[in-house]
């Protein structure tokens, strides 16, 4: 049986023994290993699920994915924007390619948190991705996402070339973070 690369030690209370976990997502079991290396197999209630991040530019489309275990975000490299339809065709290939369940798409609000413009076409965009995909589609607040992304790319010390390329791939990561961190990767409906 071939188990995940998501691997924890936790550990509920100093009197209990830290405890392997192995996700199969085959399977959707939740493997347990103690420090005896017995293994108990809980079928997963809630099955967690890969969520896709999407940060829209005009030119570039910032790209994170959760782990299978919905914890963590890793960038992926940016999506050069061409035509709509090369766009979402690229997309739901990725999509498709990672086992993605569900597609969190960057909602550039304004500092008031009302709609402008700007979210207007990433509902549009999003919508398209929807009918695309067959996946559901929900929608994040964005605020400041690329402004603090420039912040930690500036203090890493990375060249300013560098951090352009950068910037929309850490605000994707952003995004998807702050989505895990409210939703843990279960499901928020």
């Amino acid at each position: 049986m071939a188990f995940g690369s998501e691997q924890r030690w936790v550990t509920q209370t100093p009197q209990i023994r830290p405890l392997k976990l192995a996700y199969h997502a085959a399977a959707s079991t939740l493997l347990v290993c103690s420090e005896l290396r017995v293994m108990t197999a809980i079928m997963v209630v809630n099955v967690p699920e890969r969520v896709l991040a999407l940060d829209l530019g005009r030119r570039r489309i910032g790209l994170a994915v959760s782990d299978e275990l919905g914890w963590t975000a890793q960038g992926l490299p940016t999506l050069q924007r061409t035509t709509i339809r090369e766009d979402l065709s690229r997309l739901a290939e990725l999509a498709d390619k990672l086992h993605v369940t569900r597609i969190v798409i960057g909602l550039p609000l304004h500092l008031s948190g009302t709609e402008g413009r700007q979210a207007g076409h990433a509902r549009e965009f999003g919508d398209r991705v929807k009918a695309k995909t067959n996946l559901p589609v929900e929608y994040w607040d964005e605020r400041l996402t690329t402004v603090e992304a420039q912040r930690v790319l500036r203090q890493s010390g990375i060249s300013i070339e560098k951090r352009g390329k950068a910037v929309d791939q850490l605000s994707a990561v952003l995004i998807l973070e702050s989505w895990l961190d409210r939703f843990g990767g279960g499901d928020p409906d």
